[in-house]
């Protein structure tokens, strides 16, 4: 959730700088590094989504999966490239040869949630100290004393959505999404 602010154009001049001349960056090179911000998100959830994906089929599986065969069957489901021929690529997906086995698909949510109690700090002010000192009160200081969704649901005041993160992305929020 917190590298939202590196985004705002007022906190991007607020803390870069000409490294040599101490000289703010100019609007122009600041709107042009906003602009980039979503470069690759269309190739970046797509392996977001294949690797979740694949991490689950390969772990909820009723029988032995052949990894690499699943692993090159997918991948063109989600992403518009394929690997080269004789290559193991699920042998450098580290977190399931790591022992971060189902998982992965937590990426998502993570961003999900993070997008959403953003929105908290749009609404009422990215620098306003409210929203931040109930950030601090209301998710970090009781941390792993109560469940995460209460934590969330309580500095939201209503239940998490996806409404932020789709809209982060740039496309419209899911039927049924306030």
């Amino acid at each position: 959730m917190l590298e939202n602010w590196m985004w705002q154009p007022d906190i991007l001049q607020r803390i870069s700088h000409h490294v040599i001349t101490g000289r703010p960056l100019p609007d122009s090179l600041t709107r042009r590094i906003i602009a980039l911000k979503h470069l690759d998100d269309g190739v970046y959830w797509g392996r977001q989504v294949f690797f979740a994906a694949y991490d689950m089929t390969i772990h909820t599986a009723s029988r032995p999966v052949e990894p690499t065969a699943t692993y090159l069957a997918m991948l063109p489901q989600f992403v518009p490239f394929t690997m080269p021929e004789g290559t193991f690529p699920e042998a450098g997906f580290s977190h399931i040869m790591a022992g971060y086995e189902a998982g992965v698909y937590s990426y998502l949510w993570a961003k999900v949630y993070a997008q959403d109690m953003f929105s908290r700090f749009e609404r009422e002010g990215i620098l306003d100290p409210r929203p931040g000192r109930a950030y601090r009160d209301e998710i970090l200081a009781p941390s792993g004393t109560e469940e995460p969704d209460t934590l969330v649901r309580r500095f939201l005041g209503r239940p998490v959505n996806d409404a932020a993160f789709y809209r982060e992305l740039g496309l419209p929020a899911r039927a049924g999404t306030p």
